[in-house]
């Protein structure tokens, strides 16, 4: 309790804000101390701070320390519904790479939750999860995919996906990125793939051929459950018959000594 009020002290100085704050971010990164900093108000505290912060040191420590946080799951609820949201947000469309790979990872953690799922995806969260896809930067790649993978455990959110532009981006993530990355895709794509409604979009983007490669190549398990939900439908099952190397390299999976791939 203390150290927010050194954090929320009146009178200028960005310094001790900056430092008190990395104190509390550093208290934030270990499980037991997240329950005792939401108990002494530490989220009203940094939302305070955060309403006013120009200082761009600040606003990563704040960012890293909400991302630490909201790793609690009792904390997702307390900040879904604060003024945080707006913060976060603004933060994830940020000119600074640092502000915005800690924003993405902490609306990952809210959309990570039923509860709340539906809060980090609206406001423009779908579209600020999208747009880190379109960068460079690989980990901010890898932690958009994961807010999306998130996100996307919802009928309705899997259509948005599609709708805003995103499913181009995933597609290629899953085809060009490392390995960490396509994984991360292939989760999207999972998902996608449960979804009736969007199967004419996956079938232009090629996505069964996506699927059969991941499992071909790295022998994905993620591949093979999205191709499941995928061959759900009789369009995909007639492309499979009609593509034998598909089926040739299903039937190496089946053949394989892994009983998860089998």
């Amino acid at each position: 309790t203390e150290l927010f009020g050194w954090m929320m002290k009146e009178e200028s100085n960005t310094e001790r804000s900056v430092y008190t704050t990395m104190l509390v971010c550093n208290l934030s990164s270990v499980e037991k101390h997240r329950v005792e900093i939401l108990s002494a108000g530490g989220l009203h505290c940094l939302e305070n701070i955060a309403a006013n912060v120009d200082d761009i040191h600040l606003q990563r420590v704040i960012l890293l320390t909400l991302y630490n946080i909201s790793a609690c799951d009792d904390s997702r609820a307390m900040i879904a519904q604060s003024s945080l949201m707006q913060f976060i947000g603004v933060a994830c469309r940020s000119r600074d790479l640092l502000c915005q790979r800690c924003a993405i990872m902490t609306l990952s953690n809210i959309a990570s939750s039923d509860e709340t799922r539906n809060v980090a995806t609206r406001g423009g969260g779908l579209q600020a999860a999208i747009i880190c896809l379109e960068g460079y930067d690989t980990p901010l790649q890898r932690f958009g995919l994961a807010c999306l993978a998130n996100m996307s455990n919802d009928e309705q959110t899997q259509s948005q996906i599609v709708v805003h532009g995103g499913l181009h981006s995933i597609v290629n993530l899953s085809r060009e990125g490392d390995v960490e990355t396509r994984e991360c895709a292939l989760l999207c794509l999972s998902n996608l793939c449960a979804n009736d409604t969007v199967h004419s979009s996956l079938v232009d983007q090629d996505v069964l051929s996506v699927l059969v490669g991941a499992c071909k190549d790295h022998q994905s398990i993620t591949a093979l459950f999205a191709l499941a939900n995928l061959t759900s439908g009789d369009k995909f099952i007639h492309d499979l018959d009609a593509d034998e190397g598909m089926v040739l390299a299903l039937i190496d999976l089946v053949r394989s000594s892994d009983n998860k791939h089998k």
